[in-house]
């Protein structure tokens, strides 16, 4: 079994989420419905490649693409060579999620 890349948290934009749920069905671990019935992740790093597995899923299954997996060891000076990912979900070059407001990453403030 594989680890979690380090440093990868589940976000939501909190301005995009309509509170339709499928998120909390895919990964119940991470995401949690607050008392208006809207998304509340829990940033925290993701420890376990099931959680991560879970936590992909639920960002793909979200109809409003209000969730985002953010690998904050990825940055812009990288000397990988890669290119950055700019699939809905996934982190750009600079460790920010693609299409997430960064004053919004979770309700209203980045952390």
């Amino acid at each position: 079994m594989t680890a979690a890349p380090l440093g990868a948290r589940l976000v939501v934009d909190a301005a995009r989420c309509d509170g339709h749920g499928i998120c909390v069905l895919r990964c119940p671990e991470l995401v949690s419905l607050d008392r208006f019935g809207f998304a509340a992740v829990d940033g925290a790093v993701i420890a376990a490649a099931a959680v991560l597995r879970r936590a992909r899923r639920a960002v793909a299954a979200c109809p409003e693409g209000a969730l985002a997996i953010v690998e904050a060891g990825r940055t812009a000076g990288s000397s990988s060579g890669a290119a950055a990912d700019t699939r809905p979900g996934w982190a750009n070059g600079d460790g920010r999620a693609v299409g997430v407001s960064p004053l919004r990453m979770i309700h209203g403030a980045e952390s």
